[in-house]
C-alpha cells in the first residue's frame, strides 16, 4: 500500500497507465535486439592476467603486437585451437565472445598472431627472466613438456600408429 499523493503528476500518470496494463516509457516503441556475445568468462581471464601484471610483463608500452599476445594467451584459455580458428573468432563478426573487443584486437587474421608470436620470441628471455624472479626460489626445479602424446602399438586398437 503506498500514497502517490506526493509524486510528481506525470509519474502519477504512468503509474496509472501502468496497472491499466499499458505500455509506458521504452516498452511504448518499438524496440530493436542488441547484440549479445558471451563476456563473463572473457572479463575472467583478461581481468586476471590484468592483476597478475601480463600486459606490463610483455611490454611496457601498449602496441597491436602487444594486445595480439595477450589475446593469444586469453584465446588459449578461452577457445583452444589453432591460430586460424583464433583468428575466427576475432573476426568482428564472430559472435563467440568479447576476447576481441576487450583487447582491441578486432579483425586479426592468422599472419597477425604469427607476428605476435614472433614478437614475443624476441622478448621470451626477459619475459622467462622475470616470470623466475617472481616465482622461484633458490633451488627450486621447474619441469615442462610441450610435446604431444604419443602412442604407438598393433594389438590394441586405441594405440594405433600415431598422435592420440
Amino acid at each position: 500500500m503506498a500514497n502517490p499523493s506526493s509524486l510528481p503528476d506525470n509519474l502519477i500518470e504512468v503509474i496509472r497507465l501502468g496497472l491499466k496494463g499499458e505500455a509506458v516509457g521504452p516498452a511504448a516503441g518499438e524496440m530493436e535486439p542488441a547484440e549479445a556475445r558471451p563476456h563473463g568468462h572473457v572479463a575472467a581471464v583478461v581481468g586476471t592476467m590484468q592483476k597478475l601484471g601480463f600486459d606490463r610483463l610483455f611490454a611496457s608500452r601498449k602496441s597491436r603486437e602487444k594486445d595480439l599476445a595477450l589475446a593469444l594467451v586469453a584465446g588459449r584459455v578461452l577457445h583452444p585451437g589453432s591460430k586460424l580458428f583464433l583468428s575466427r573468432l576475432l573476426d568482428s563478426g564472430s559472435r563467440a565472445s568479447t576476447l576481441a573487443q576487450v583487447l582491441g584486437v578486432e579483425g586479426a587474421d592468422g599472419n597477425e598472431l604469427y607476428a605476435a608470436m614472433d614478437w614475443l620470441v624476441a622478448r621470451q628471455a626477459k619475459i622467462e627472466d622475470a616470470l623466475a624472479k617472481r616465482h622461484l626460489t633458490n633451488g627450486c626445479l621447474v619441469l615442462y613438456d610441450v610435446s604431444s602424446s604419443h602412442m604407438e602399438g598393433k594389438h590394441c586398437p586405441l594405440a594405433r600408429f600415431g598422435y592420440s
